[in-house]
């Protein structure tokens, strides 16, 4: 199994964690070598993984079981000062980059820390979710059980990971957040929005979903609820356009940054106007590098 890490590495508790997923993982390797040479044969654990054959005369393993990991937090990236000091085509660039080679690394298992919902993480975990789904709950589940591992996983999360691997969820957002006309509003197939604040029941997010062709997500709340940060992940895996918004200047992440189609600061007491007048204006909304402005700290 190859274990994409995700989780908040800035964190201390974290990133040590991680550090001692990763010693278990080179303990617990295991190899059988060729019957030719008696005293290596069998089943036997590897202390150091980064030991090389050449000190076990020379045999290449038959069989080696070692778990892999990828883990993002090894990669030192300062996007604070990347956006303070690249043009905005290089900061645009940069973001691409990293976001394109985290979620190519998702390919197999996902270890999580959920320590604090954050952004990042939690639309990993959306994304992760997406390309996890089965027929029927049970049998994501079922899949869920061989490739997902969380670090106490508490009611609000478990909840949200429910909704998201409810087939009905999945059939609600890919069936109402299209374009029923393709040759109406060609530029990305929206026509309204709908905006959903936390997780709320699953029936409530399916009945609300399953009006509108367009999700706008609001940040401000990540730290309440992880279920925005999973959706816009979730979304992004199924190819639906989002755009993100907050009341205040939002903290932000660049896997949400880089996959949302634009952010807007709206106000309170007017938020679905603003959001609507969004959409009205998704042309140059899109296009604005001011956006970038309104993120106060960027991890």
């Amino acid at each position: 199994m190859k274990y994409y890490l995700c989780g908040p590495f800035w964190d201390k508790e974290c990133s040590e964690f991680f550090e001692k997923f990763i010693e278990r993982c080179k303990e617990t390797g295991m190899a059988n070598f060729d019957t030719k040479h008696e005293e290596s044969m069998g089943a036997i654990n590897l202390p150091l993984i980064s030991r090389t054959w050449d000190e076990k005369d020379n045999v290449e393993p038959n069989v080696l079981s070692l778990d892999e990991v990828f883990v993002p937090g090894h990669f030192k990236v300062d996007f604070n000062k990347i956006k303070s000091e690249y043009d905005s085509v290089s900061f645009r660039r940069v973001l691409r980059q990293v976001l394109d080679l985290d979620l190519e690394n998702i390919t197999d298992g996902l270890v999580v820390y959920p320590k604090g919902y954050d952004l990042g993480s939690m639309f990993e975990l959306g994304y992760f979710l997406s390309r996890n789904m089965e027929c029927n709950k049970f049998m994501s589940y079922n899949l869920l059980k061989k490739k997902l591992i969380i670090k106490d996983p508490d009611e609000i999360l478990i909840k949200c990971i429910d909704t998201l691997i409810d087939n009905r969820f999945y059939q609600s957002i890919v069936n109402n957040i299209t374009t029923n006309n393709p040759d109406e509003d060609k530029k990305l197939g929206i026509e309204s929005l709908d905006y959903i604040l936390s997780c709320g029941d699953s029936k409530d997010v399916i009945s609300n979903t399953s009006k509108y062709r367009s999700v706008a997500i609001n940040v401000d709340c990540y730290k309440d609820t992880p279920f925005n940060s999973m959706l816009a992940g979730y979304l992004y895996s199924l190819g639906i356009p989002f755009f993100t918004y907050s009341e205040e200047d939002a903290d932000s992440n660049v896997m949400m940054i880089a996959s949302s189609m634009f952010h807007v600061k709206v106000h309170k007491g007017n938020v679905e106007s603003e959001l609507n007048d969004a959409i009205s204006n998704i042309e140059s909304l899109f296009w604005d590098d001011s956006c970038f402005d309104r993120f106060k700290n960027i991890k």
